[in-house]
Protein backbone atom coordinates (compact mmCIF):
# COMPACT_ATOMS: atom_id res chain seq x y z
CA UNK A 1 0.00 0.00 0.00
CA UNK A 2 3.03 2.20 1.00
CA UNK A 3 4.34 2.04 -2.66
CA UNK A 4 0.80 2.79 -4.34
CA UNK A 5 0.91 6.01 -1.90
CA UNK A 6 4.17 6.81 -3.58
CA UNK A 7 2.28 7.88 -6.73
CA UNK A 8 0.04 9.84 -4.84
CA UNK A 9 2.74 11.45 -3.08
CA UNK A 10 4.39 11.84 -0.65
CA UNK A 11 3.46 8.80 2.27
CA UNK A 12 4.28 9.99 5.85
CA UNK A 13 3.68 8.14 9.65
CA UNK A 14 2.16 10.03 12.32
CA UNK A 15 2.05 8.14 15.65
CA UNK A 16 1.00 8.45 18.85
CA UNK A 17 3.18 6.82 21.57
CA UNK A 18 6.47 6.66 22.94
CA UNK A 19 9.67 8.55 21.50
CA UNK A 20 11.71 5.64 22.08
CA UNK A 21 9.67 2.49 21.60
CA UNK A 22 6.85 3.38 18.74
CA UNK A 23 10.01 4.23 16.34
CA UNK A 24 11.53 0.97 17.13
CA UNK A 25 8.12 -0.82 15.96
CA UNK A 26 7.65 1.50 13.11
CA UNK A 27 11.05 0.06 12.26
CA UNK A 28 10.80 -3.36 12.23
CA UNK A 29 7.95 -3.94 10.69
CA UNK A 30 9.85 -2.40 7.83
CA UNK A 31 7.66 0.75 7.66
CA UNK A 32 10.93 3.16 7.92
CA UNK A 33 11.96 2.22 4.95
CA UNK A 34 8.71 1.74 3.09
CA UNK A 35 8.00 6.07 3.86
CA UNK A 36 12.05 6.57 3.36
CA UNK A 37 12.20 7.83 6.80
CA UNK A 38 9.56 10.07 6.75
CA UNK A 39 8.00 8.97 10.58
CA UNK A 40 7.11 11.62 13.30
CA UNK A 41 6.14 10.47 16.89
CA UNK A 42 4.06 12.31 19.03
CA UNK A 43 2.74 11.80 22.46
CA UNK A 44 -0.21 13.10 20.89
CA UNK A 45 0.22 13.85 17.31
CA UNK A 46 -2.87 15.85 16.63
CA UNK A 47 -1.55 18.97 18.50
CA UNK A 48 1.24 18.65 15.71
CA UNK A 49 -0.68 19.16 12.46
CA UNK A 50 0.48 22.76 11.98
CA UNK A 51 4.09 20.85 12.71
CA UNK A 52 3.44 18.19 10.22
CA UNK A 53 2.23 20.83 7.37
CA UNK A 54 5.48 22.52 7.51
CA UNK A 55 7.55 19.75 7.47
CA UNK A 56 5.21 18.15 4.25
CA UNK A 57 3.94 21.01 2.49
CA UNK A 58 0.93 20.26 0.18
CA UNK A 59 -2.24 21.57 -1.34
CA UNK A 60 -3.87 18.64 -0.50
CA UNK A 61 -3.66 15.94 2.13
CA UNK A 62 -4.71 12.17 2.70
CA UNK A 63 -5.28 11.00 6.51
CA UNK A 64 -5.15 7.60 6.90
CA UNK A 65 -6.22 6.63 10.46
CA UNK A 66 -7.67 3.92 13.09
CA UNK A 67 -8.78 6.81 15.16
CA UNK A 68 -12.43 8.24 13.88
CA UNK A 69 -11.87 11.77 16.31
CA UNK A 70 -8.51 12.60 14.81
CA UNK A 71 -10.00 12.47 11.61
CA UNK A 72 -12.82 14.52 12.62
CA UNK A 73 -10.11 17.09 14.24
CA UNK A 74 -7.90 16.96 11.11
CA UNK A 75 -10.92 17.23 9.26
CA UNK A 76 -12.21 20.36 11.49
CA UNK A 77 -9.17 21.84 10.62
CA UNK A 78 -8.41 21.16 6.90
CA UNK A 79 -11.52 21.70 5.87
CA UNK A 80 -11.70 20.26 1.89
CA UNK A 81 -7.72 20.39 1.85
CA UNK A 82 -7.52 16.95 3.22
CA UNK A 83 -9.40 13.12 2.58
CA UNK A 84 -10.13 11.15 5.96
CA UNK A 85 -9.95 7.65 5.65
CA UNK A 86 -10.65 5.33 8.65
CA UNK A 87 -9.36 2.32 8.86
CA UNK A 88 -11.72 0.07 11.41
CA UNK A 89 -9.45 -2.23 12.34
CA UNK A 90 -8.01 -2.82 15.87
CA UNK A 91 -8.95 -0.92 19.46
CA UNK A 92 -10.53 2.04 17.87
CA UNK A 93 -12.81 0.48 15.35
CA UNK A 94 -15.63 1.06 16.47
CA UNK A 95 -14.97 4.68 17.67
CA UNK A 96 -17.42 7.68 16.95
CA UNK A 97 -15.88 10.69 15.01
CA UNK A 98 -17.48 12.94 16.81
CA UNK A 99 -17.44 15.54 14.20
CA UNK A 100 -17.27 15.20 11.14
CA UNK A 101 -17.70 11.87 9.28
CA UNK A 102 -14.63 10.42 7.05
CA UNK A 103 -14.91 10.68 3.73
CA UNK A 104 -13.48 7.27 3.17
CA UNK A 105 -13.92 4.05 5.47
CA UNK A 106 -12.94 0.53 5.14
CA UNK A 107 -12.15 -2.20 6.77
CA UNK A 108 -8.90 -3.32 6.64
CA UNK A 109 -5.59 -0.74 5.27
CA UNK A 110 -5.23 -3.66 2.76
CA UNK A 111 -8.97 -2.46 1.23
CA UNK A 112 -7.34 0.92 0.30
CA UNK A 113 -5.42 -1.26 -2.45
CA UNK A 114 -9.30 -1.60 -4.31
CA UNK A 115 -9.58 2.48 -3.88
CA UNK A 116 -9.00 4.26 -6.72
CA UNK A 117 -6.33 6.86 -5.62
CA UNK A 118 -8.32 9.86 -7.12
CA UNK A 119 -10.70 8.94 -4.87
CA UNK A 120 -8.01 9.28 -1.58
CA UNK A 121 -7.25 12.96 -2.89
CA UNK A 122 -11.10 14.08 -4.14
Amino acid sequence: MIARLWLHGEPAILSDGDRVYQPMKIARAGLLLAVRGNVLVYEHKEDHLAEVQRRFPAERYTHIDDKAALLAQTKASLGDRVTTVHVRQGRYAAEDANGAPPDVVVDRIADLLAIPLARLSA
